[in-house]
């Protein structure tokens, strides 16, 4: 349990480039081991077999491929759905989805070998597998026995993938890596002992696959499998059928277009060739899947790092990964290039029998077939990265463009150029499709760094410069001051008032304590001048107000004072005939301005509410500290932990905070970092005592983080002992409510629909009672921690892009405690981005069980120095 928290974990928090090669190499070495079963076959066929079995081979594979196809499209699909599932934190529906996946392999495994073996004859013929007899017969005993285990060839790679994806990339490598082996010494059994030709082939690799297979089945009803199934609770997600199909569907077309391509090749080698060059081919063939593996293995390898970063919100990380993706594929891709132009001949020699007249036309098929190698994994990867993000249509696009090119290709070239039109024809292809994957991938970059109001704005304004920042401050300030004089002109206002601490803070950027005394900033519409009225005690301070001339800043003597030397008094003389004050103006401040012709007017209210580019980079910001405070906290509690030790941990991340941020202003930064203990997590605004100790679950940590005044919340559900499965149930249940609020964050969107749909949804599972609810969807956040837009039913507030809002619909039982997590997200034009998102999500994660003896070291210490 501990390794699959860490693993999860790590998805969320770990460098990018660290996980990505923590995936990649042994998801490589794993498809190379895998690509070993072909090379492994062709090379014994060719040594033991001869020419004939080359041939036979080459015109018999196109079925296989079609079984490879239908297993990696459920896999890739179940894989991709899973991936984004978890990163959601929906562990539930992601153990539904594997159900459903293995009942999907059920069902192929019977189906395949009732349609296909009937008709054994028609399918040799269709083939042109029937034209030799000695190449019939090999074909014949080879594709009865690969349609009988149609079970075996899928099964191993479905389950080998979701052991990858529960977090166990290195058992995944190692159960290929036996496949392969066993596949090795099985084939020289069957084919080099006994002789039994290509239907020894079949065997050997049958055998292997089994072995695999069931040993992958037992890890996943093991307890080691976050993704556990359990005989008791077979529940499979029959309406996550369809979406497995949906995401898998291009992989199985990419399987479809290289069987396609296949008997195509195969057809037209025997038009403008002879016997050889159908050899030649295989001899290409070989090594051209060989290295379309290894750029797969890659392409698998980012698949869950895509994939999660995707569900979780993280758009920075999914950039990351797929850029590491492309230059790796690239590399591997060069590199093949050049050793298959400087050593065809050594490559034919794997799969011949000596004879000179294959090698030397396996050598110029090589040369030539694989002459745009690197094209062809840029396609690979970027059909692969498309799927990851769950954008479907465009991975489907690429799949059936390579048929749509080459077919005509294939046809075509060779009337000009004969056998070698042949050869060309791919690489022709590949440079074509390679310059429209770029087109597409580099369109993908563009959405992502565009969700860059996040990504670009935090390069750009986020500098450990002071100086870097002072400009853009001021433009910003123009910016606010521009937007409010338009909206007070439009509604006929002349002056506005500002007397609450964040507008002011917001108009100005000064930030003050203002305790009793009050503080006013007056704009004039028209002209945009500005005037402060500060307690005396302030006037110096003040004059470093943006756009207000030092004359323009009065004063009044204190509060209370004698009359005529009130803040009342002094504040008359400086109103205009028509003004309005900000609705957040002190009750008794609001009454007065209302008996001197005043009116209270949200036009400031309604501006904050939309940020701009620099506030939410501002707000991430915070929202990177408030979502490390939750990590932190949670690598430090254990059974028994106290809340003062989840406050000590707090202090840890001021003092960072202190350290690293040159504008670090201590009026306008503010952490709260602590641990809300059972069954008192069910009270959201209770204050837990410092001596609590956290045992039985379920517990909150709220980390709430204001940074240069605007602040950012992340709150997250944990557990210090194994929750039961009530309270499992609980935390699913609350993890997709999230879900479902989530989803509907967008431009346009009633922020009372949100609340709605989301309070319909407990209801309907027996949460209808408000007081289990206790509070709203979500609220607005920036410089207050909570102000509008507010996700409630009674809300008029509609969705707009810049808006940040919290989400955290919760489940609070009395006696038991609460479930709630909280983010931070702001709305872009195409959904949202998770400003919160590095904080771990799913239930394996949020289960602290590890014992951490020098935490609790640690911990008696804190404990005593409360106590003292």
């Amino acid at each position: 349990m501990q390794n699959t928290n860490t693993h999860i974990r790590d998805l969320d928090t770990l460098p990018v480039s660290t996980l990505f090669w923590r995936y990649a190499i042994p998801s490589i070495a794993g498809m190379l081991v895998t690509g070993l079963y072909a090379v492994i076959d062709g090379i014994f066929v060719g040594h033991y077999v001869g020419s004939h079995g080359l041939a036979a081979i080459n015109l018999a594979y196109p079925l296989v491929m079609l079984q490879v196809g239908l297993g990696a499209m459920i896999s890739m699909g179940a894989a991709t759905r899973i991936a984004i599932q978890q990163g959601a934190g929906d562990m539930r529906a992601a153990r539904g989805t594997l159900l459903a996946a293995l009942a999907l392999l059920v069902l192929l495994s019977a189906l395949i070998p009732a349609l296909g073996l009937p008709n054994i004859d028609l399918l040799l013929s269709w083939l042109k597998a029937d034209v030799q007899p000695q190449v019939a017969e090999q074909a014949r005993g080879y594709l009865l026995l690969m349609l009988s285990g149609a079970g075996l060839t899928m099964g191993p790679m479905l389950l080998t993938y979701l052991v990858r994806n529960d977090g166990r990339p290195k058992l995944s490598t190692a159960l290929m890596t036996l496949g392969a082996l066993l596949n090795i010494g099985l084939d020289y059994l069957f084919v080099g002992v006994m002789g039994k030709g290509l239907a020894g082939a079949a065997i050997g690799t049958l055998l292997a696959e089994a072995v695999v297979l069931l040993l992958a089945l037992a890890y996943f009803f093991s307890p080691r499998a976050a993704l556990r199934i359990q005989l008791g609770r077979l529940r499979p997600d029959w309406q996550g059928l369809w979406p497995i199909l949906a995401l898998g569907a291009p992989s199985l077309l990419m399987e479809l277009n290289l069987a396609l391509l296949l008997f195509a090749h195969n057809r037209q080698l025997l038009v403008w060739g002879d016997d050889l060059s159908v050899a030649a081919y295989a001899v290409a063939g070989y090594s051209e899947s060989l290295f379309t593996l290894v750029i797969h293995g890659l392409a698998v390898g980012m698949q869950p790092l895509l994939g999660h970063a995707i569900g979780a919100g993280q758009p920075e990380r999914a950039r990351a990964a797929l850029l590491h993706g492309l230059k790796v594929g690239l590399a591997i891709g060069v590199a093949a290039w050049a050793a298959v132009q400087l050593f065809p001949a050594w490559i034919a020699g794997w799969y011949s029998d000596g004879s000179s007249e294959l090698i030397e036309a396996g050598s110029r098929a090589l040369r030539l077939h694989l002459l745009a190698m690197p094209l062809d994994g840029l396609v690979i990867v970027g059909a692969t990265a498309l799927q990851a993000m769950a954008l479907t249509r465009l991975a489907l696009g690429v799949t059936v463009g390579k048929t749509a090119l080459l077919l005509p290709a294939l046809a075509l070239l060779p009337m000009a150029m004969g056998l070698d039109g042949v050869w060309l024809a791919m690489p022709l292809v590949n440079l074509l499709l390679g310059a429209a994957v770029a087109l597409l991938l580099w369109k993908q970059f563009d959405q992502l760094q565009g969700d860059v109001i996040l990504i670009s704005q935090i390069q750009e304004w986020e500098g450990d410069d002071m100086a870097h920042f002072k400009q853009p401050r001021q433009q910003e300030m123009a910016r606010r001051d521009q937007l409010l004089r338009n909206r007070l002109l439009e509604a006929g206002i002349q002056q506005y008032v500002a007397s609450g601490t964040e507008s002011i803070y917001y108009l100005s950027g000064i930030s003050y304590e203002p305790l009793e005394r009050p503080f006013f900033l007056l704009l004039d519409a028209a002209s945009g001048k500005r005037k402060l009225l500060v307690p005396q005690l302030e006037h110096a301070h003040l004059k470093q107000a943006w756009n207000v001339e030092e004359e323009d800043v009065h004063s009044y003597r204190e509060y209370p004072a004698p009359a005529g030397q009130r803040w009342e008094d002094a504040l008359i003389p400086l109103l205009c005939d028509r003004f309005a004050f900000d609705p957040a103006t002190p009750l008794h401040h609001a009454e007065f301005m209302q008996s001197v012709g005043g009116r209270a007017d949200d036009a400031l209210d309604r501006i904050r509410m939309v940020k701009s580019s620099w506030e939410i980079a501002k707000l991430a910001r915070a929202g990177r500290y408030a979502a490390e405070g939750v990590n932190q906290l949670l690598r430090g509690v254990y059974d028994g932990v106290s809340v003062a030790e989840g406050y000590a941990t707090g202090q840890q991340l001021l003092r960072r905070i202190i350290r690293e941020e040159p504008d670090f202003d201590p009026l306008c930064t503010r952490v709260l970092l602590a641990p809300w203990p059972a069954p008192l997590s069910a009270q959201p605004h209770a204050i837990p005592q410092l001596s609590q100790r956290l045992k039985d679950g379920p517990h909150v940590v709220i980390s709430v983080v204001r940074l240069d005044g605007y602040t950012a919340e992340c709150e997250r559900t944990f557990f210090t002992r194994e929750p039961t499965a009530p309270q499992r149930e609980r935390f699913q249940l609350m993890g997709e409510a999230r879900s479902l609020a989530m989803s509907m964050l967008r431009p346009g969107v009633a922020c009372g629909e949100i609340d709605e749909k989301v309070n319909d949804f407990l209801q309907d599972r027996s949460f209808g009672d408000w007081r289990l609810r206790l509070h709203r969807c979500g609220h607005g956040l920036g410089l207050g921690n909570h102000e509008a837009p507010w996700l409630a039913q009674g809300s008029a507030d509609v969705l707009q892009a810049g808006m940040v809002v919290s989400i955290e619909p919760g489940i609070y039982l009395e006696n038991e405690g609460g479930y709630r997590h909280s983010d931070t997200l702001a709305v872009t034009e195409e959904g949202w981005i998770n400003l919160t998102g590095q904080a771990a999500v799913q239930l394996e994660a949020l289960t602290i069980a590890a014992a951490k003896p020098a935490q609790r070291m640690k911990g008696y210490f804190i404990r005593k120095m409360v106590s003292a």
